[in-house]
């Protein structure tokens, strides 16, 4: 209604705007200003102006809605038919709608329909995808079974748990404020992400943290290995009141697809869980970790340096703030605010998350999710990454990474190995071999870099610019320039003068002149001679022998 509104207030400057053109007061010059003054594109001012040459009053001049009436169609009802047919006889096939608007059109030529009636490709798949979105359920079950049923219930919103840790779903949003965030000596505002799993039961949010690092398969893992582990002394890190000890592993977890990794589905399945994955991008789909971003929200818009991403609502909101907090500062008021969530009561008369999960998880099979050793389990569950062992140790996330146990794998042939990291510290890795406990690796270079993986990658960065920065470009250029013209390079008769020759051709040289100094020489002959011995010796270092004592060495005997 507003955009309905909008358009009908901006007619009027439209008809006068044309007026002035047909009138003569605005040239051809004036169009693309007129455009964008007016709102509108170029084409629409032209038809503005064609209308406007034609009828001189407004009610004349007023444009109508162009296309088709509401709920008509420019195909005959026989194409309809016939596509809905061919959609529900492949419903139990993986969906293909290139692969559907091909048998539509051998269908269509079948019944006889004339090629000028017939829908395009682009039409035909379009008008497919809308047959299979009347009736969705009825195609995930063909296709799917009892897991098609699941998926439609969870794009639905419907999907419920019966008990703690039985479903688990994994979020993200943007944290609506700017924050300073410190990268060596460099300190840049930007806008974290937040990461937050919440327990479909009980309603508990079971992890939750800012994080500098787009939302990824990274940011779940994380968010997963904090859902493991009791998270009270996090708390008190910060200086925060409260306990916050719910944590487990989850039979099922949902997250985004675009957020799938194999590695944390592997993890999910050692530990008795699955990973479920939902619709990318469709926050309706999701409303119960949605409702609590929006109560959550509320809350941070109060913040410093908070901001909206809608343009309208910040301005209504009142603008962008300054950035003051930083970023450990966010994640401080963060955490208040999750607390605080766990310990309210937001739906009357029904306890606060953090008590009914407390009444909940005594129940059976609930406390074989709960993992004995959480430690462990969280390192099982952090990101992963495979490195090649060198000499050197083990090169990762940018850094070097040595310890005794490296060196002992290196020692015994092994060419690759597995390792864990978090990315909030990245100041050492968790070496993981089977049937053995995570050793820690320490990261023996850039010891005084940022620790944490968004940082340590900005300041490497940073770095690197300052190194390319110190190069004398210039002289690089000359030194391309002249590696390229190296064929078309030859020496001035200066340099050719001086220059003695090389390899054979001065061994030869030397030969021709010896000959030439030797041309009237008659030794005696042997036999009055004293014996001599031809093997001639150098002594000293090679290099410091003259030239005629390491190229012609079988002229010596002559000379004595």
């Amino acid at each position: 209604m507003a955009g309905q509104r909008a358009w009908d207030e901006n007619l009027p400057k439209r008809f006068m705007a044309a007026r002035k053109f047909v009138s003569g007061l605005l040239g051809w010059g004036d169009f693309s200003a007129a455009a964008a003054e007016l709102n509108i594109s170029i084409d629409t001012l032209r038809r503005d102006i064609r209308r406007a040459r034609q009828h001189q009053n407004y009610d004349a001049w007023r444009p109508r809605q162009r296309g088709r009436k509401k709920g008509t169609s420019k195909f005959a009802p026989l194409v309809h038919q016939v596509i809905e047919r061919e959609v529900y006889r492949a419903a139990r096939h993986p969906q293909n709608f290139s692969l559907t608007a091909r048998e539509i059109e051998g269908a269509l030529i079948a019944e006889g329909l004339p090629i000028e009636e017939q829908p395009k490709p682009s039409s035909a798949r379009r008008l497919a995808k809308a047959v299979e979105a009347k009736n969705f359920p009825h195609f995930q079950r063909a296709r799917y079974g009892r897991h098609g049923d699941r998926n439609v219930a969870l794009q639905r919103g419907e999907i419920t748990a019966s008990r703690p840790l039985e479903i688990v779903m994994i979020d993200h949003t943007i944290f609506d404020a700017h924050v300073w965030f410190d990268i060596g000596s460099r300190r840049v505002a930007l806008r974290p992400t937040v990461t937050a799993a919440k327990d479909l039961c009980t309603g508990v949010t079971l992890a939750a943290f800012l994080s500098p690092l787009r939302p990824s398969s990274s940011t779940v893992a994380l968010a997963m290995a904090l859902m493991s582990v009791p998270k009270t002394k996090l708390l008190q890190q910060y200086d925060l009141p409260g306990t916050w000890e719910p944590h487990g592993t989850p039979l099922q977890l949902l997250a985004d697809g675009e957020f799938e990794s194999e590695g944390l589905r592997a993890a999910l399945a050692k530990r008795g869980g699955e990973l479920v994955i939902g619709p990318p991008g469709d926050p309706d789909k999701r409303p119960h970790i949605e409702r609590v971003f929006g109560v959550w929200k509320e809350q941070i818009h109060r913040l410093q340096g908070a901001t909206l991403s809608n343009p309208q609502h910040l301005e209504a909101h009142g603008g962008r703030r300054p950035t003051e907090m930083t970023f450990e500062q966010a994640q401080r008021q963060m955490l208040n605010i999750v607390t605080a969530h766990n310990n309210e009561t937001y739906e009357g008369m029904k306890p606060p998350p953090l008590a009914l999960w407390e009444a909940a998880i005594g129940q059976p099979g609930v406390m074989a999710q709960v993992p004995i050793s959480p430690f462990e389990t969280f390192i099982h569950f952090l990101p992963r990454r495979f490195p090649k062992i060198g000499f050197e140790g083990l090169k990762c996330l940018g850094g070097l990474y040595r310890s005794t146990e490296v060196a002992v794998l290196k020692l015994e042939g092994v060419k690759e190995v597995e390792v864990a990291f978090d990315p909030r510290d990245i100041s050492q890795v968790w070496l993981l071999r089977d049937g053995q406990p995570p050793a820690p690796v320490p990261r023996v270079v850039h010891t005084t870099a940022p620790t944490d993986f968004y940082g340590y990658k900005e300041w490497r960065k940073g770095e690197r610019a300052s190194a390319r920065g110190l190069r004398d470009s210039a002289l690089l250029s000359q030194l391309k320039v002249a590696r390229d013209t190296n064929h078309l390079w030859t020496p001035s008769p200066a340099i050719a003068d001086v220059t003695p020759p090389r390899g054979p051709t001065r061994l030869r040289a030397r030969h021709a002149a010896d000959d030439r100094r030797f041309a009237d020489f008659k030794p005696a002959p042997m036999a009055a001679q004293a014996p001599q011995d031809r093997d001639v010796r150098v002594e000293g270092p090679l290099e410091e022998q003259p030239d005629d004592a390491l190229i012609i060495p079988t002229y010596q005997w002559w000379s004595r």
